[in-house]
């Protein structure tokens, strides 16, 4: 086979065909450990006649095609580097951190003056959401007084 120039693809591909979504990808422009999990590659070698724009010249080039596979991690078990981070934890004498109870996340939501009728996700969700509306310590600022002020909260009043 003689040496042609070459012009060289990779994709990344899911399981299903469909590209892997950019925000997914690490700083190398592989799909994140976190989210993927590598199936296998294939590569394709197909020879074409490209024709110069310049001269309207007719060459030969080698198209390689490398295209890996990736499934996407079940989010019930844990990644590798989940696994390492846990292990690196408990090396450095890190407690792992407690699951809240039901009656722990009704407790809380009764403290907040938020429902507390409903199953665990449901409990979880409704203070996500009421811990997501309070504003940010960063909104807040204190002025000439010392008093502690607000924008969100003088907006909505």
């Amino acid at each position: 086979m003689q040496n042609l120039p070459q012009i060289v693809n990779k994709k990344h591909k899911l399981v299903d065909g469909n590209p892997v979504p950019s925000e997914k990808m690490n700083e190398w422009g592989h799909p994140s450990s976190e989210h993927y999990v590598f199936e296998g590659s294939i590569v394709i070698r197909n020879e074409h006649t490209r024709v110069d724009e310049e001269t309207d010249e007719k060459r030969k080039v080698l198209i390689v095609s490398y295209i890996s596979t990736w499934s996407a991690v079940n989010p019930d078990e844990k990644t590798a580097t989940q696994l390492k981070n846990e292990k690196a934890q408990r090396k450095a004498g890190i407690p792992k951190p407690k699951k809240r109870t039901k009656q722990d996340l009704k407790d809380e939501c009764k403290a907040m003056g938020l429902k507390v009728g409903g199953n665990k996700a449901q409990l979880e969700a409704r203070l996500d959401a009421h811990y997501a509306s309070l504003p940010s310590t960063d909104d807040l600022f204190v002025d000439d007084e010392g008093e502690v002020i607000n924008p969100a909260k003088e907006e909505s009043e």
